[in-house]
């Protein structure tokens, strides 16, 4: 990548940072709509079936309709911030990205739910439909995300305090939240609430507690090879996972490319040929699948509309599984297609060509700064394998 394009690349992140900044870390999410349309039902029964009727609609939600909503700090958001604040730092060592997740840190531990004894963080609304999640229940892909966010803090600045932090976090990953065993194996659950057993978030975490277990002594590593273990074992005959371990139906592009992520960084550390082979099955699934040319697609079967944050995810993965020319594809649909030019990115693109311009703090803004910070990390690390995955 030639200097000019990498220069244009670090001014977006910069502009994604200034509105970070601008808007008091706060901002809309999709589900604020849900919240209140279930609220809604409650009072109004009839409300009900028309909120289930037009959720196919969902993706035309016009940025009018959430003019009433006050924006709110979401956690996840300020996680992926985090990370790609040290990616930012390792690219240019400047003390204000340091300062900054100090802050962000700080926002974290006044917005943790304060009913469990350790640190997690959910979704800041009620959600859900057959389980009806309240405000900030914590949710193990929130927390654990936060976890990664929380280390690759520490790769930065070396400061135990962000180790005791991360302790805080796997303590509420294991004895909080919890797990299912199987046959030696273990699934980490979706949340203490709902005990679904979902593949990408068990390999999250699992590969957040293998990751701390390298600075901290304890047993945290052995639990998570177990939960390795679960995930390789779900894998289908064609490299795919189904989302619900136990239901075995859905398969979507952006939760393909966080187990495939999470098995990387955990054999980073492991260093096992199942491993390697379970991801290079992935990889070649995931690509022959999930993408129409540089189009991500939904599930294997759906290409539009496209989701930013299918988007996002992908760059990531490919940044991660170290396929840099993909990854720069990504980038420039990326820019083509979601961005405003100068600091925000939109919600989905449809057949027509046309795009829903509604700017979603967690859902487009903060993924697309995780995805160009940690791809300009590793341009200026020369961390690519270009297309070796494994």
């Amino acid at each position: 990548m030639n200097q000019k394009r990498t220069a244009d690349l670090l001014e977006i992140t910069e502009n994604l940072r200034n509105w970070f900044k601008s808007n008091g870390y706060k901002g809309i999410d999709p589900y604020f709509l849900d919240e209140k349309g279930f609220k809604l039902s409650s009072k109004i029964p009839i409300i009900k079936v028309t909120r289930q009727l037009l959720k196919p609609l969902h993706s035309h939600i016009n940025k009018k309709l959430f003019s009433s909503f006050s924006p709110r700090i979401i956690p996840k958001a300020l996680g992926l911030i985090i990370s790609g604040n040290s990616s930012l730092y390792k690219v240019n060592p400047m003390q204000e990205y340091l300062d900054e997740n100090d802050f962000l840190i700080k926002l974290l531990v006044d917005n943790r739910n304060r009913n469990f004894q350790n640190y997690a963080w959910g979704w800041p609304f009620e959600w859900g439909k057959d389980v009806r999640y309240p405000f900030n229940y914590p949710l193990a892909i929130v927390t654990s995300e936060i976890g990664h966010a929380i280390l690759n803090y520490y790769e930065c600045k070396l400061d135990e305090k962000l180790l005791t932090f991360s302790d805080r976090i796997a303590k509420f990953l294991l004895f909080e939240n919890g797990y299912a065993e199987k046959e030696g194996a273990i699934c980490f659950y979706y949340s203490s609430l709902c005990r679904r057993l979902v593949i990408n978030v068990n390999t999250y975490v699992a590969s957040f507690l293998l990751r701390l277990s390298v600075y901290i002594d304890n047993d945290y590593g052995e639990l998570a090879k177990r939960a390795i273990r679960f995930t390789l074992d779900k894998q289908n005959e064609d490299g795919s996972w189904y989302y619900d371990a136990n239901i075995g139906k859905s398969i979507d592009n952006r939760h393909t490319g966080f187990t495939l992520c999470a098995l990387k960084w955990s054999n980073h550390l492991l260093n096992q040929g199942n491993i390697d082979i379970a991801i290079k099955r992935g990889w070649d699934f995931y690509r022959n699948n999930m993408f129409e040319g540089v189009f991500p697609k939904w599930s294997p079967d759906t290409i539009f509309p496209v989701d930013v944050k299918d988007v996002a995810q992908a760059i990531i993965t490919s940044v991660e599984l170290g396929d840099i020319s993909f990854a720069e594809k990504l980038i420039d649909f990326a820019l083509e297609n979601f961005f405003n030019g100068k600091d925000e990115f939109y919600f989905k693109l449809f057949k027509n060509g046309n795009v829903n311009k509604t700017v979603f703090f967690r859902w487009s803004q903060s993924w697309m700064f995780r995805a160009l910070s940690l791809f300009l990390e590793r341009i200026n690390q020369g961390k690519f394998n270009d297309g070796n995955i494994g």
